[in-house]
């Protein structure tokens, strides 16, 4: 196998939501950035291939066309990615929350100093753990 990631698909958020990952996870990355351009002349500013390198991890992204709009994301798949430190969670927790939902937020549960689940205003969920 040469390679697995998840791949997030959006109609037309997908630039958006990357930004919006970099800023909840100001140590990632983003690494590619490329444009439908003349393949679609309508839609040239959409983003057909987007990555973002989160830890060793990486997130591919796509824009959906108008004419086959992404479905809309549930919970039951979601991002699990636990932190180094407080600063970390605070910084992705509260970019991630604002405009989404808070699904679960606990704090000194289990093994872990603060835990949540949130569903950021794109319709993904992340579990974060510190």
């Amino acid at each position: 196998m040469k390679q697995a990631f998840p791949f997030l698909t959006y109609s037309g958020q997908a630039e958006a939501a990357i930004n919006l990952y970099h800023t909840a996870f100001p140590s990632s990355q983003i690494t590619k950035l490329n444009r439908y351009g003349a393949a679609s002349k309508d839609e040239s500013n959409l983003i057909l291939e987007g990555e973002l390198q989160l830890g060793n991890i990486t997130l591919g992204f796509l824009d959906m066309t108008k004419d086959s709009p992404a479905p809309t994301p549930t919970w039951a798949s979601s991002i699990l990615i636990e932190v180094d430190d407080q600063a970390e969670f605070d910084q992705a927790f509260n970019t991630l929350k604002e405009g989404g939902t808070v699904i679960m937020h606990e704090k000194n549960f289990d093994k872990y100093t603060e835990i949540c689940w949130v569903t950021d205003k794109y319709g993904f969920t992340w579990q974060l753990l510190f």
